[in-house]
């Protein structure tokens, strides 16, 4: 519910106005949407970390996950590698967990950006750091022409955390922890 209030907070004071009247809907798959406003938005909540990205250059998706989920990511790793992302079983079992829960939130940031969230299977596409890739197919517009980039960010110890958003658009970060 927190994370839901800070969403607003941080839309209202990006759009000047009061967060009550900010116009933040879901769309049918459950993405966050600011209607009538020339912005998309992101939302992502893990343990006590918020990850709220939005943009004015195209679409945009932030994923935020503890550290702690790589020690159960092996049991996944069908879930979320496609055959081109095969992590070396000789790597250490933790870096190999690190690696999976970095792809995690890499491919759930450029999922959300492309509006899919998870109806996409992650396997079906490989996505590596930084590179430019079209936005997956939506269900209700089809192909579309935008390309974006997913990127890992490290603003924040413990999480593993990424931004899916145009090439080139600059990143501003803010941090904010409880007094």
């Amino acid at each position: 519910m927190l994370a839901y209030a800070l969403h607003r907070l941080v839309l209202g004071r990006l759009l000047s106005m009061d967060p009550c009247d900010v116009p933040l809907t879901r769309d049918r798959h459950g993405c966050p949407c600011v209607e009538g406003q020339a912005c998309q938005t992101s939302l992502s909540h893990a343990r006590d970390a918020v990850a709220i990205a939005v943009s004015t250059a195209g679409p945009v998706g932030v994923d935020i996950e503890h550290a702690s989920r790589a020690a159960s990511m092996e049991a996944i790793a069908d879930e979320v590698l496609h055959p081109s992302e095969r992590i070396d079983p000789d790597h250490p079992r933790a870096q190999r967990g690190q690696s999976l829960l970095e792809t995690w939130v890499r491919k759930e940031a450029y999922l959300k950006a492309s509006g899919v969230g998870l109806l996409v299977p992650m396997p079906g596409f490989a996505l590596h750091q930084g590179e430019p890739m079209r936005l997956a197919p939506h269900p209700d517009e089809g192909v579309r022409d935008a390309v974006v980039s997913t990127t890992l960010l490290s603003l924040l110890p413990g999480y593993a955390l990424a931004l899916t958003c145009a090439p080139g658009v600059e990143v501003q970060s803010m941090r904010v922890e409880p007094a």
